[in-house]
């Protein structure tokens, strides 16, 4: 993630404007920057995380359609093994039930 320009400084002299005690606006400030250093996300991480995710999707249909076809070559291939198989069978089978 990005990192992010909290003012606590300034955050915790506002506090203290509001009538808040110098102490706790200190903790106040310093739980806050914490807070907000870990927890948000910034539009250029959200891009960057959405380019990353397209190129993994990407990736994966190729892959896919990679395998697909591979799977199709072996199917054509499956069925011509087994019509050959067949037509070997069929003067045994003529013969049996004709002959």
């Amino acid at each position: 993630m990005s990192s992010f320009q909290f003012d606590s400084l300034g955050y915790s002299e506002r506090l203290q404007e509001a009538g808040v005690s110098a102490a706790q606006a200190a903790v106040h400030a310093k739980v806050m920057a914490e807070v907000l250093s870990r927890s948000v996300a910034f539009p250029e991480d959200m891009m960057r995380l959405e380019s990353s995710l397209l190129q993994k999707i990407e990736t994966s249909q190729l892959k896919m359609t990679a395998e697909l076809e591979k799977l199709r070559s072996d199917t054509t291939l499956l069925k011509a093994m087994v019509g050959f198989l067949i037509s070997l069978q069929l003067p045994v089978l003529f013969k049996l039930y004709f002959g």
